[in-house]
């Protein structure tokens, strides 16, 4: 079974730098005051790797990390608010994980990803309940998977 080593997609995907630039998003137009859990974050790049690895495929398309990075973060949950935060949404951690997700569908494109695919493009409703979602129900890595490759697919 090949093997995916944590640099490859790691080192491919600048996964923290995309998922700051939507925390200071989120809290801009949400008026929030977040704070991200470092050692947490680390655990979800490592468990992101251990799930690419059982694809089975040297290099998973970015549709696949993208969801298998979602489904980690949104589990592990290493997002919690700053002391001083004006307000409270309780589905940070989901928010964080579906649009860092969708970021970097946007961001990198492969042989599987619409050149065309933007997050703008999706309906705002469907967002809001696809957050909602993760919040209340299960998924699994594939589950999560599968979802990204048909939104973000040129097929």
């Amino acid at each position: 079974m090949a093997t995916v080593e944590p640099e490859f997609w790691d080192g491919a995907v600048d996964w923290k730098r995309i998922c700051l630039q939507v925390m200071n998003w989120v809290e801009r137009n949400f008026q929030l005051e977040l704070s991200l859990n470092d050692a947490i974050f680390r655990e979800v790049r490592l468990s992101t790797t251990y799930s690419l690895n059982q694809f089975g495929l040297p290099k998973p398309n970015i549709a696949k990390r993208a969801g298998v990075f979602t489904f980690w973060f949104r589990k592990l949950k290493p997002i919690s608010y700053a002391e001083n935060s004006p307000n409270y949404f309780s589905a940070i951690n989901e928010m964080t994980a579906l649009m860092t997700g969708l970021a970097i569908c946007q961001t990198y494109k492969d042989d599987l990803v619409n050149p065309d695919f933007t997050v703008a493009n999706i309906p705002r409703r469907l967002l809001f309940d696809w957050i909602y979602s993760l919040r209340r129900h299960s998924y699994s890595p594939h589950s999560l998977t599968m979802a990204f490759e048909l939104i973000a697919s040129k097929y």
